[in-house]
């Protein structure tokens, strides 16, 4: 961000009121990292620590920082620590050797709703249960069967698609392609996932596929709204001030919605079943709606 812009003075007021406290973060955090040897970092400014330097497109400031500090780096974002890892090397070198150090990550504000009750497979710690997540993941989700077993409906969705784009085309119509190819993910999700939607539900199908995107949107809103908490976390109180909150809980209340009426609408061995029998029979202690978050990642990082 190049800038932070407060319109209201009662949170000046409180700002001011609160930078004791704030310096006494950033001195503890000091002393902290004293005692450890860590990455080279660039020069940085009393309370916000290197915001000045990201600008609206981060990636592209990291990287600049990067070319002067080298591959592995650490920048501080508020009172928040971060290591950045720019090379193929060291990245290799982390995920190589030190994976089970790095694999209990943290998440910022936006995403901790998705872990839910900590069962799902991104988040979760590392331990006997992820891995009993991961396998019923990549069994049910991501084997060779499973992709097989749906490549007729792939098919259909990507020909329905072709169809559209001829049609609009003969009429001289413009076409968003994003929405289209992000209407045909969302597609496949709903007709593997719950074993519904025929052609002859064509409408039900539109509706689901409309109600997902719309949350898109949503959540991709929440992921670039400010959060206090994330860059100073002794102030995240804040952040029910700022609508943040409210944003936030609505967003995963209507995800939660989403999934609830995917589990309700299943039909026999679709994806959502298989996975309830899955449970009910081997007596596995995980959350079904954790392992469907998979499939909300899945997804958006597809469509990002």
């Amino acid at each position: 961000m190049d800038q932070i812009i407060f319109n209201s003075n009662p949170f000046l007021l409180t700002l001011f009121a609160l930078l004791p406290v704030l310096f006494f973060a950033i001195v503890k955090n000091k002393i902290k990292s004293k005692k450890l040897n860590l990455p080279p970092s660039p020069s940085k400014l009393p309370l916000i620590g290197n915001l000045h330097q990201i600008s609206n497109l981060p990636h592209n400031s990291l990287h600049d920082l990067s070319l002067k500090h080298g591959p592995l780096m650490f920048v501080n974002l508020g009172t928040t620590r971060y290591l950045i890892v720019s090379s193929a090397d060291a990245l290799e070198e982390i995920t190589k050797n030190h994976d089970i150090t790095i694999s209990n990550r943290p998440t910022n504000t936006s995403l901790n709703p998705l872990k839910g009750n900590g069962q799902d497979l991104v988040y979760h710690p590392y331990g006997d249960h992820w891995k009993g997540v991961r396998k019923i993941t990549a069994l049910h989700l991501m084997s060779k069967n499973v992709v097989n077993r749906f490549q007729t409906l792939r098919d259909e969705e990507i020909s329905s698609m072709l169809e559209t784009i001829h049609f609009s085309s003969l009429k001289g119509e413009e076409i968003d392609m994003s929405h289209m190819f992000n209407t045909v993910v969302s597609n496949v999700f709903h007709r593997s996932y719950t074993g519904r939607y025929k052609k002859e539900e064509k409408k039900g199908l539109e509706n689901a596929t409309r109600v997902f995107l719309n949350w898109d949107v949503q959540f991709k809103k929440v992921l670039g709204s400010f959060c206090v908490q994330d860059l100073f976390p002794i102030l995240a109180w804040m952040d029910r001030f700022t609508g943040f909150k409210t944003l936030l809980k609505s967003t995963y209340l209507e995800l939660d919605d989403i999934m609830e009426t995917l589990i309700n609408e299943r039909e026999k061995d679709s994806f959502v079943d298989v996975l309830l029998h899955q449970r009910d029979n081997d007596k596995h202690d995980y959350d079904v709606k954790a392992i469907m978050q998979v499939c909300v990642y899945i997804l958006f990082a597809i469509d990002s």
